[in-house]
């Protein structure tokens, strides 16, 4: 290796301590005076680096924000219950242990029909009713079997999500039971801000790769067409399933959503499988490179990349709560306090594991990478596909910067080998070691 790509790859590697990253400024600066052929690489990572000390700087303002005379946003008042729509209207509770709500009485599958006297008619508005409200005792009128009861609750400011436990309580056991429950019912809620502006990046990029397709006579539409439908029928196929399994027990639990996980996999990947045979077999767009030495070298850039990124998520975050209008939610967020036996262990893993990396390698350097080889450059294809990789994990909010670093990776691996089988490898094994850390041995 010359010497300066070795230059380079250390100064990624030592870019994880703090003091080394104006090194990398350096470097791009004495790179692009000797005019070196390396220089538009140093210059990408300076200006990677420039935002990392920037971000460090946010966080180490917003940390020190009390000193500085800025309050720090509040969290607004909850009493830590689960909620949902109750049949006949109210909003049917399930209070997480310790919370206030435990405290002062509520029991899972208490029905609160007012707040104050105000009358609440569905989940939604006791939520809104709670958090508007003061921190200050407030008089919930209960419908519990036949009877109807008050008791005093007082919020506290936090957020209480609580801990499911199917491993104790049973993987499919409903988590409001009901005598009718409405398991097909799809409740389509308002975009976040953040939603919404990567949608449209996404939605942009795509009509200006349709664009250049067509300049490029490239038939595209019907590509494009089939490319999105993939993931409608997916969703809708985990839907069903999820739906099924609340009809067959009574309600929604843990392992309906599990089913529904491992449904959509399937779903996406034969959908995805089919794709790829319409599309013309690609090898390698860059120089290719033996498979060990292609999945070696990308979990190192995976492993000195993703600190980055979470470093500029941070000061994002940390932004985006100063505007109170942060909101996420990934699949591994609603299991990551569960206890889901070895059952529910095995059906995530291989949902999230197994399915989700072959699934999305199929679909975004399978099909997808093999369309945009047509029609752009190797690194055009590679940064377009892991674009909107990344803009398909917008439910990760400001988080979305990993998945952006991993399409990268993952691009790379794929233009170096010519094939999936490492891209796989590497999806799974990240995605293994997130759902393991994050969740079966949390």
């Amino acid at each position: 290796m010359r010497r300066e790509p070795v230059l380079l790859h250390f100064l990624l590697l030592v870019g994880l301590a703090p003091f080394a990253w104006p090194a990398t400024v350096v470097a791009a600066i004495v790179a692009t005076k000797q005019e070196s052929e390396h220089r538009r690489r140093f210059v990408a990572l300076a200006i990677v680096d420039a935002f990392v000390l920037l971000s460090l700087a946010m966080l180490f303002l917003g940390a020190r924000a009390p000193e500085l005379g800025a309050a720090p946003p509040e969290r607004p008042p909850v009493i830590g219950v689960r909620l949902d729509d109750a049949p006949g209207g109210g909003a049917m509770v399930e209070p997480v242990e310790g919370s206030p709500a435990d405290r002062a009485g509520v029991r899972a599958g208490d029905v609160v029909i007012a707040v104050d006297d105000e009358p609440i008619r569905d989940g939604n508005a006791l939520g809104t009713a709670i958090r508007q409200g003061p921190l200050a005792p407030r008089r919930l009128s209960i419908r519990r079997d036949d009877t109807t009861i008050a008791i005093e609750v007082t919020p506290e400011r936090g957020t209480l999500r609580g801990t499911l436990r199917p491993g104790r309580t049973g993987l499919f056991t409903p988590i409001h039971p009901r005598a009718e429950p409405r398991c097909f019912e799809v409740e389509l809620a308002a975009p976040t801000v953040a939603a919404s502006v990567l949608f449209a990046i996404a939605l942009g990029l795509a009509l200006g790769l349709l664009f250049a397709a067509r300049r490029a006579g490239v038939p595209a539409l019907g590509f494009w067409l089939a490319f999105g439908g993939t993931f409608v029928l997916a969703t809708l196929a985990a839907q069903l399933a999820r739906g099924a399994a609340c009809t067959v027990f009574g309600g929604h639990g843990p392992g309906g959503l599990l089913l529904g996980l491992v449904t959509q996999g399937l779903v996406l990947a034969g959908l995805g499988r089919l794709l790829l045979a319409r599309q013309p077999k690609v090898g390698p767009i860059l120089t290719p490179l033996p498979r060990a030495r292609v999945y070696a070298q990308s979990m190192f850039y995976a492993l000195v990349g993703l600190p980055r990124a979470a470093v500029i998520a941070f000061a994002l975050q940390g932004a985006w709560l100063a505007l109170g209008r942060l909101q996420t939610g990934t699949p591994i967020d609603t299991f990551a306090d569960a206890e889901l036996g070895f059952l529910g262990s095995a059906l995530l893993l291989f949902a999230g594991a197994v399915l989700a990396p072959y699934a999305e390698e199929v679909l975004f350097r399978g099909a997808l990478f093999a369309h945009l080889a047509k029609v752009s450059s190797p690194w055009g294809t590679i940064l377009a596909s892991a674009a909107l990789f990344g803009a398909m994990h917008v439910h990760h909010g400001v988080s979305v910067v990993g998945p952006l670093v991993m399409g990268v990776v993952l691009g790379w691996a794929r233009a170096r080998t010519g094939g999936l089988l490492v891209p796989i490898a590497l999806h799974a094994t990240f995605n293994a070691a997130s759902l393991i850390a994050g969740v079966i041995l949390r």
